[in-house]
Order: C-alpha cells, then structure tokens, then sequence
C-alpha cells in the first residue's frame, strides 16, 4: 500500500507483467526482443549487507569458495591480449574489473584530471613518455612503462572532452555517453563499468525510484545512440545490483534490504524474454522475502562462455552451477573490416587499412581488434616500413641499448640505422615504446624516399623553416600524402594513431610506386 504502481501507469510487458513507467527506452528494446529481464537472480549467501553483497557481486565468488580481492571481469581481462582493457567513466577503479595484471583505466568526468596533453604542455608530456627508455631497475622500469602509458592514454582520451561534444545533463547519463564515446574511439577497451546510486530506498521510495529508473532509462538511450553502429553487434549491457528489495513496505513509506533482485541483459545479440519466471507474492522466505530463482553466477558464467569465449570454471570456480540456456542469439559480430570488430568500413582509412592487412604490413592487437585510434609507437612504425620494404635483413649492429636484441621491432630499427632513415633519439638510445609524433612520421617516410626537395613553398603556420621535419612535411603536402590538420595547421607535435600511420604509408606508397 502506498508504493504500489498501477498497470494502467505500467509498460505493458505481456504475460501480465510491465516496466515502470520511467523505462519507455528499456521497453521499447523489450519489445525489439532485445531485453532479458531475469526478476527473480540473487546469491546464495545474502545477509543483506551492501559491502559483503557487493564484494560477492563483483567479485563474482562466494565467500569462502575463493579469494574477493578481484573482479570477475578483471580474471577475465587478465587473460586478454590487448594493451587496454577495462574502463570506469567515474574515474574510480571498481572491483568488477580489477585483476592481477590487466591494465584498468579511470576515466575522468573532467578533461582537467588528464595528465597534461595541450600544446603548452607538450614537453611535459613528453618528458613523461620518455621515462619508458628501460634500463632501469625492475621497479623503475615498470613505474616508466605506466608514466608513458598513462600518458599516451591521457592524449588518446582527448576526443571525448572535445568542443562541441554534449552530454547529458543526468550526471550517469553522461557517464554512459562517454562509455560509447570512449568504444567507439577504439583504443583497445573491451569492457567499461559505471555505477548508478540512490536505490536505497529505506524511506519516500515511490518518487526516488521513479528518478533513479528515468535515470538509468536516460543513460541507456544515449549509450546505444552515442555508440557507433558497427559497433552494436559487438556490445552487450550487463546491469545488476548487489540485492533486492523487502516485499513489505516499512513504515517510512520505502523498502528495506532483502532478495530476489532483478537483472537486465540488453543488445542487439540478446534473445529477449523473460529468464527464470517471475517470483511468487506469496510463497516466500521466512524473512518476508521475494526467493530468487537464478543464481547470480549462472548469469556471469553464461556471459563469459557465449558472448566472451571463456571458460566460466577458471574465472568463477568449480563449483559455479550451469549456464543460462539461450541467453544470447550469437557471439558478437560487426561490421569490421579485415577481420577487426573495431574497424568502421566507412571511415577514411578503411581501404588503406584493408591494403597493409592485405600485404601483411600490419596485424591487430588482438585476432578481432586493430586499435584505430590507440597511438602509434616508434617500434611500431619502424616496423610497418619495414615490411612495406619486403623486411629486408639487416647487415649492421645494433646501436640502442633500449632495443633488446631478438624483439619483433629490432631488425626493423636496425634496418632504419642503415638505410639513414633514423638517428635515434641520441646515439644509444630509440626509445621504441615512446609514441611517434607526426613530425617524426613525416621524417621517416622522407628520409625513406631519399630526402626529396619540394620547390612549393610550406603552407602550415606551425611547421618553421629550418625545423628538423619542415623539408619532410612539404614534401607530403606536395605529394598529397597529407592535408595537414586544418587548412594553415600540420600539428607536428600530436601523436599519430594508428589509423593515421598506416593511411599516410599507403598514401605514400600509391603516390610514388
């Protein structure tokens, strides 16, 4: 009494069920058959405690079966070939998707919280980036390896604080947008976790649920409307909470803590429908409770076996019961290019990326992912040169201490000493981790090609005369490899990502061959 919403305010659902009058985006995808509602999932061991719940949920393992200290999604990264991997967009780095050893990044609300990245900053960042030399001791050389990461992954995050980008004024909202956004820039981010307060409603529930579920309602909508299209057979949305509600009402007109939660699965792969069947009113537990029907873990394990090809034992433990049947249609697929999930066939380098994949000049980060717009480093490129040249052996000896000798970049670099295409950044070192700037692209493609001199007059204000790669930027002007970042701007001191990199090498090969 008093709590109650009427069907006539409901979304009809079927089968005499509905959605809160604040989801129309979640049951407008519920009627697509894109929604899973599982009302009735919950955890063996509920003591109704949000730290002990939470700590079980993300963890994914019951107290007593298994260590806590790690995230059922961060196992899962931890087994993960790519650079980056799990992402929160409130800047936190919560436990669902911490593990032993994958890279895990707090995205800010605020561009003020990125190591510096603007052009009056630019020494500074790069000073960071140039603590990945090695050589150090062990300790030291991991802390250079995080600097220069963090501070590539500052740069690389640039776009989504960019002018003219609007999000929502609902703070989770917002967040959800610029989960989509930071996807859809392809950096190598295979999950990304935000969190949604305020549902518990001890008190005056009624008006505070109906905010908190417009909310979440809101957040959805522009996740999948920020997420790029070739990206939404590839995504699916997990949501949960730690417990449910107590069915009876207490006297501060809210609910108090209890179970028999209820969870959603959203995508275009997700075979819609309810799962588990709705818990009796009546015939509940002896604390008044809703009794759950699906185990929280069953969920995870079928999450992990259909949509992210992993085995469910080794990540959540022996003891997991079986997976959910038909909760998905598929795994994920796109609109990829090249084999890449995250490659878009439209955009400006899709035909150079399908010639160098074709001409085996470059492969992905993992078997389905490129990482378009992740920085390119120097190894990278020298690489890339290298086997656009049919990777020559080189003769000569090895001048840098930072390149190991045995890597899969060295004969690249080595190669680029004897051909006068590179100097290093002094006489023993390369700094092959470090990210390429587009000057530097530019020097390398020139010297590549011999040096040539252009008798057009350089048109970028911020390339000078008599700077180290003012010959090499005319001469790509010239041939049309670039249009520079603006009309007047070339930017030779931005990093190249790696669509950029493998766009001007084809460019330049079509142009002179």
């Amino acid at each position: 009494p008093g709590l109650i919403a009427s069907p006539g305010q409901g979304l009809a659902a079927g089968g005499g069920l509905y959605f809160h009058p604040s989801l129309p985006y979640l049951h407008q995808r519920w009627q697509r058959g894109q929604v899973a509602a599982i009302p009735g999932i919950g955890e063996p061991n509920n003591d109704r405690s949000h730290f002990s719940s939470t700590s079980t949920w993300m963890s994914g393992v019951l107290p007593g079966d298994g260590s806590q200290s790690t995230g059922w999604m961060g196992r899962w990264l931890d087994g993960q070939p790519d650079h980056v991997l799990g992402a929160s967009v409130d800047g936190s780095s919560p436990k669902q998707i911490r593990g032993v050893s994958a890279s895990v990044v707090g995205v800010s609300r605020s561009k003020g919280n990125l190591l510096p990245t603007g052009s009056r900053e630019q020494s500074v960042n790069m000073a960071l980036r140039r603590h990945d030399g090695g050589g150090l001791s062990p300790m030291g050389d991991a802390f250079g390896t995080a600097l220069n990461d963090a501070a590539r992954f500052s740069t690389d995050q640039l776009p989504l604080y960019a002018e003219g980008v609007v999000r929502s004024d609902d703070r989770f909202a917002a967040d959800l947008e610029r989960a989509a956004h930071l996807l859809n820039l392809g950096l190598g981010v295979r999950c990304v976790s935000a969190t949604q307060g305020g549902y518990d409603t001890h008190s005056d529930q009624a008006p505070r649920h109906a905010d908190r579920l417009a909310s979440l309602d809101a957040g959805l909508r522009g996740f999948f409307d920020t997420l790029l299209p070739s990206l939404h057979g590839q995504t699916t949305v997990l949501v949960v909470s730690e417990f449910g509600r107590r069915l009876r009402r207490n006297n501060s007109n809210g609910t108090d803590h209890g179970t028999g939660g209820c969870a959603f699965v959203i995508g275009d792969k997700v075979n819609g429908g309810l799962v588990g069947g709705y818990p009796s009113l009546t015939d509940v537990t002896r604390r008044g409770d809703l009794k759950y029907n699906v185990d929280f873990r069953s969920l995870y394990a079928t999450v992990l076996d259909t949509w992210l090809d992993a085995d469910p034992a080794a990540i959540l433990g022996g003891g997991t019961p079986g997976t959910l049947s038909g909760l998905f249609t598929g795994g994920p697929s796109g609109t990829g290019l090249a084999g890449f999930l995250d490659v878009d066939g439209s955009r400006y380098y899709a035909g150079a990326l399908a010639w160098a994949v074709d001409q085996g000049i470059v492969t992905g980060t993992s078997p389905t992912t490129f990482d378009p717009h992740r920085a390119m480093t120097r190894a990278e490129f020298a690489t890339i040169m290298w086997r656009a040249e049919g990777e020559p052996a080189p003769s000569g000896g090895n001048p840098f201490r930072d390149v190991p000798n045995g890597t899969w970049y060295t004969d690249a670099v080595v190669w680029m000493v004897e051909q006068g295409i590179t100097t290093g950044t002094s006489a023993t070192t390369f700094e092959p981790n470090r990210t390429l700037t587009r000057g530097e692209c530019a020097t390398f493609m020139w010297r590549r090609r011999g040096k040539p001199r252009m008798a057009s007059v350089q048109n970028f204000s911020d390339v000078g005369q008599g700077r180290f790669y003012a010959d090499a930027v005319a001469w790509m002007s010239a041939e049309g490899i670039t249009t520079g970042t603006s009309a007047t701007t070339f930017s030779p001191h931005d990093p190249v990502d790696r669509a950029q990199a493998v766009t001007f090498l084809h460019r330049e090969q079509t142009r002179t061959s």
